[in-house]
């Protein structure tokens, strides 16, 4: 009976333990099929959520995942600056004299000392105007004053006072016109004609003065005879003589280019235009027949 019972107790066990066996089979293939099933339903959402990518980055990306290289995004241009952008500092012009303000003369002859050109104008005066244009900007010119001289346009109807190694300058009135005392100083005359060149030494001391319109060729002279202090061997025609100037002369100005000629002690109360009778062209008897 015992024995019956025993045998009958095995058979229970085995046909439990066949029975669990199946179940687990069976919940395990349940188990794994619903998560294949739940990956499979969560990547069709993925891809309906995912917005399709262009050509390029579908191909970029096919290809990242089968070299398996991480490639980053690519980054935003950076947003342009608010600030305003600084100023070029303009370069200077080839070929123009660099002109330095009266004012400033005297600091800088401190700093480095030079010989200066002066040009002595008035606004009326057309053939300033006309050496501004034919002389001052050619290249070679303004090439070599820049590197030998200061150079200082100097309005001769200023009317500011200036001061001037220690001492002050005041434009006088005479007739409708006046004249800046300075001139008469700088081109160390007591006639003074426009234009005029006035040349000074390192210590500001006047060296000599040309009056009248000077092209191209002739203005090359007078530097030269003054940078290289000529002036202390001979006069300026002795000097042009053997000077050869690399500039072509330009065609003869007219004869009445001559400079209106004016006396210091006009401006000084005497209102009267003082010329000069060597410049007055005068007719023949046989012309004026």
């Amino acid at each position: 009976m015992q024995q019956n019972l025993i045998i009958k107790k095995l058979h229970a066990m085995k046909k439990l333990g066949i029975l669990i066996l199946m179940c687990s089979m069976l919940f395990g293939v349940s188990c794994s099929t619903n998560t294949a099933d739940n990956k499979k339903a969560d990547s069709e959402s993925a891809a309906k959520e995912t917005p399709p990518q262009n050509e390029k980055t579908a191909a970029a990306t096919t290809t990242n995942k089968d070299s398996k290289v991480a490639v980053a995004a690519p980054q935003q241009p950076a947003a342009a600056s608010k600030a305003a952008p600084q100023q070029a500092v303009a370069p200077k012009k080839a070929g123009a004299i660099e002109w330095v303000d009266i004012k400033d003369l005297e600091a800088k002859m401190k700093e480095e000392p030079k010989k200066v050109l002066v040009d002595l104008y008035t606004n009326w005066c057309g053939w300033c105007k006309k050496m501004d244009k034919a002389t001052f900007q050619n290249k070679q010119i303004a090439d070599y004053v820049n590197d030998n001289f200061y150079a200082v346009k100097f309005n001769a109807e200023t009317k500011e006072t200036l001061n001037f190694k220690g001492k002050d300058y005041k434009y006088v009135q005479s007739g409708r016109r006046g004249t800046n005392e300075l001139t008469y100083t700088l081109a160390n005359k007591n006639r003074i004609g426009y234009p005029t060149i006035a040349f000074l030494d390192e210590k500001l001391n006047t060296i000599e003065s040309f009056p009248g319109f000077k092209d191209a060729n002739g203005f090359d002279a007078i530097v030269n005879y003054i940078n290289k202090e000529e002036f202390k061997k001979g006069s300026l025609a002795q000097f042009q003589q053997k000077f050869q100037s690399s500039i072509p002369p330009s065609p003869r100005a007219k004869a009445n280019n001559r400079p209106r000629v004016i006396q210091k002690n006009a401006v000084q109360g005497n209102n009267r235009l003082k010329i000069d009778p060597s410049k007055i062209q005068r007719k023949t008897k046989a012309e004026t027949k």
